[in-house]
């Protein structure tokens, strides 16, 4: 792909910070390190799927290619170029790489005490206000644990909303499922 035409995107004149589904050009090399993933080359583009702070206070981005590398640099390395709201063909390879790379668990939802139906009235289960996340645990800990609709993957999220079935399983990275107990690490 050829460096895109910054005077006819809607963000060609912006320079705001890179979030999470923003698709970005790498404009720079960066000197920082990665640990483990590949540092992303001037040329390079993707869709943003994660973003951190270092400890020395830089922010950070992770990128996901077109051809399903995970590359990393710097957000002032980057420039933005399109939203993946706005572009099908970016949804695709995002959920192709959902589909190669996250792991099923089996968890069970947390369901309303009594008490505490009258600020849910429309759901069995313990959610957020926002309807961002559902309290759930595991079957291998006793441990509640938050799953946010953008740590899993979306067609897992309408099924653990569902009425239907206190038991599921949804598909999340590696990562946020060894952390919070759902798997052995």
């Amino acid at each position: 792909m050829q460096e895109p035409d910054w005077a006819n995107t809607k963000y060609g004149n912006q320079n705001n910070a890179p979030e999470k589904d923003d698709v970005v050009w790498v404009k720079k090399k960066t000197r920082g390190r990665f640990g483990p993933l590949e540092v992303a080359q001037p040329g390079d583009y993707g869709i943003v799927i994660g973003s951190w702070m270092s400890s020395m206070g830089s922010h950070k981005v992770s990128i996901l290619t077109a051809d399903l590398r995970e590359i990393a640099t710097t957000a002032t390395c980057v420039k933005i170029f399109s939203a993946l709201a706005d572009d099908e063909t970016w949804r695709d390879i995002k959920l192709e790489w959902m589909d190669r790379t996250y792991v099923p668990v089996i968890v069970v939802k947390k369901k309303h005490k009594r008490t505490m139906r009258r600020s849910q009235p429309h759901s069995r289960w313990v959610i957020t206000r926002n309807g961002e996340a559902i309290l759930v645990k595991s079957l291998s800990s006793n441990s509640d644990v938050w799953l946010n609709k953008d740590k899993m993957h979306p067609d897992d999220w309408e099924t653990l909303q569902s009425e239907e079935g206190q038991c599921c399983s949804v598909r999340v990275p590696q990562w946020l499922a060894q952390k919070s107990g759902l798997i052995g690490s």
